[in-house]
């Protein structure tokens, strides 16, 4: 649900799952995800407020949605359940699912401003809970498995059914596992461990080794060379060097990118920084190199379509951290069906998820050498 480009697809889609639904309104998203997936179209959704309810299927094993975060990120007003677009109350499409489809597991990801709304966020636990599930969510950076510490929000959510309560301890009747009073319940599901490969910018940037006509065309203008460079905010260290980390990717990355709002690609001289290309911005969120992206239509313009891709992809989920956390979720509900995607040497699930998640980063990786800007210096652990 609100399923973007496909970040969770890429994930599971690994994992050996296989998509029974996919709701997503915008179109270009939509076109981008036809492209990279083959859920059968009777199985594709757009806005999920008017799909009804004998669409919705049944016997699934996880449910993901990325609901709209707008309404709780930092970076705006905060207006959560009382957004004028009504986007704060989107959250009970997923109750509807839920009430409907009895899924054994949720897996869902918000802005962790979201954490910071306590009545809000007690309204959105309640909802699940009130329909059978055990709710318990940790704030996650992208940190070990891309080269951004993109920090998200997860909710997992658990059927009761498939994680009751502890029987006592006939040795010690007070051993029972009650229901948490806090906003989460924290007893009975563990985050995986998030392993570090220490990826920087020179993992994923192309740097100058781009085609001529794409480097003109993402270095700045003269002009807004001029306006960065006066700008008291902005330093050269700033820029994306290849010992650096990347900065965390918003969905209006290539705006304002005068007023030093966006990290910017280093260049040899004479040129000035460029902005990050499409496919680097990809790579940042952990889409591997395979994922397609749709051609730019007859009426766009080049710029224009570059900052629609830059929207979609900062909009997305990061494709490595959600495998380790789905297979994790997958172990603790004890999911039975597609065991044969399990090889013999995972495991189990958990083991699976964190095989994938490395993969999927190797995935993203730069495919071969390209040369560094004059003057760059490469350091190594």
């Amino acid at each position: 649900m609100f399923g973007g480009i496909g970040g969770f697809g890429v994930a599971l889609n690994r994992l050996g799952g296989k998509c029974v639904f996919y709701s997503e309104k915008d179109e270009r998203c939509r076109e981008t995800y036809a492209l990279n997936f083959d859920t059968p179209p009777e199985c594709v959704h757009g806005d999920i407020c008017i799909v009804p309810d004998e669409k919705f299927p049944q016997n699934l094993d996880l449910i993901v949605a990325g609901f709209p975060c707008q309404p709780f990120t930092t970076m705006g007003e905060q207006p959560g359940l009382n957004c004028d677009k009504g986007r704060g109350q989107l959250f009970l499409q997923i109750v509807r699912m839920i009430k409907l489809s009895k899924p054994k597991a949720l897996l869902l990801e918000n802005v962790p401003g979201l954490l910071g709304m306590k009545e809000t966020l007690n309204i959105i636990l309640k909802a699940f809970c009130d329909e059978g599930y055990r709710v318990t969510a940790e704030i996650c950076s992208a940190r070990g498995l891309t080269t951004t510490s993109r920090k998200r929000l997860f909710l997992v959510g658990l059927r009761k059914d498939l994680v009751p309560l502890k029987a006592p301890d006939s040795s010690n009747s007070s051993s029972l596992v009650t229901p948490s009073l806090s906003p989460f319940d924290y007893s009975f599901f563990q985050f995986p461990y998030i392993p570090d490969l220490k990826l920087c910018s020179h993992d994923i940037l192309d740097y100058d080794a781009l085609p001529i006509s794409e480097l003109e065309l993402l270095r700045l203008s003269k002009s807004t060379w001029t306006q960065l460079s006066q700008n008291k905010r902005w330093k050269p260290s700033q820029l994306a060097w290849p010992n650096r980390h990347c900065d965390t990717l918003t969905s209006h990355y290539g705006n304002a990118v005068g007023r030093g709002d966006c990290q910017l690609v280093p260049s040899s001289s004479p040129h000035p920084p460029r902005r990050f290309s499409v496919r680097e911005c990809a790579r940042i969120q952990g889409f591997p190199n395979t994922f397609n992206f749709c051609d730019k239509r007859p009426e766009q313009g080049e710029m224009a379509h570059r900052k629609e891709g830059y929207r979609m992809i900062g909009n997305s989920v990061c494709p490595p951290i959600i495998a380790s956390l789905a297979g994790r979720v997958l172990d603790a509900v004890g999911v039975n069906i597609g065991k044969e995607a399990l090889s013999s040497d995972d495991t189990n699930w958990t083991t699976k998820g964190l095989v994938v998640a490395v993969d999927l980063a190797c995935s993203a990786l730069r495919t071969s050498p390209v040369p560094l800007p004059a003057g760059c210096l490469v350091l190594c652990d």
